[in-house]
């Protein structure tokens, strides 16, 4: 078993702990979907926290121990720049990685979905995107997990996953 783990990987959301601490869930290329323990990111001295932003594509040095993972390095590739200025861009990317991280099973290696997201994440940024694309790529993503999609607005892609996932997508990422 590798103890070091060296990967592109997404940054599909964060979750602070009451210490510095925080748990990072990445997408990477190798392992799929991990959690990995980002320890000190919260410090003030910590220069990791904002290569961690939810969306960055960004190049990951890992430490496994004990199965779990620990953050040793995060470089920024792209922090897709773009999105991050407009809100409508923001809420696409919110809400295709919420599904994506609610459909993704934990270390299953999905490079065909890697792809799709990199796909996603280089046509949001280009600025001219509709909610109809982003229909369009949750349907793509529904096909390579094996769900037969039929769906066509957006508001039929909502109820399609949460049937699913058997959770409700909160309102606010909608």
């Amino acid at each position: 078993m590798q103890r070091h783990l060296k990967t592109e990987a997404v940054v599909l959301k964060r979750k602070y702990l009451l210490n510095r601490d925080a748990f990072i869930t990445l997408f990477t290329q190798e392992e799929g979907k991990i959690t990995a323990t980002a320890k000190g990111v919260r410090s003030m001295v910590s220069r990791r926290i904002s290569s961690l932003m939810t969306g960055n594509l960004i190049r990951v040095v890992l430490y496994r121990r004990l199965d779990h993972y620990y953050l040793q390095s995060a470089e920024v590739t792209s922090l897709f720049s773009q999105i991050k200025k407009d809100t409508h861009l923001q809420k696409e990317l919110y809400f295709f990685l919420y599904i994506l991280d609610q459909l993704l099973p934990e270390r299953a290696r999905e490079d065909v979905v890697y792809t799709l997201l990199k796909k996603f994440l280089i046509e949001l940024s280009k600025n001219n995107f509709s909610r109809v694309r982003t229909a369009y790529y949750c349907n793509k993503l529904l096909e390579l997990f094996g769900y037969s999609s039929q769906s066509e607005s957006i508001s039929e892609v909502v109820q399609r996953i949460e049937e699913i996932t058997g959770k409700k997508i909160p309102p606010f990422i909608i």
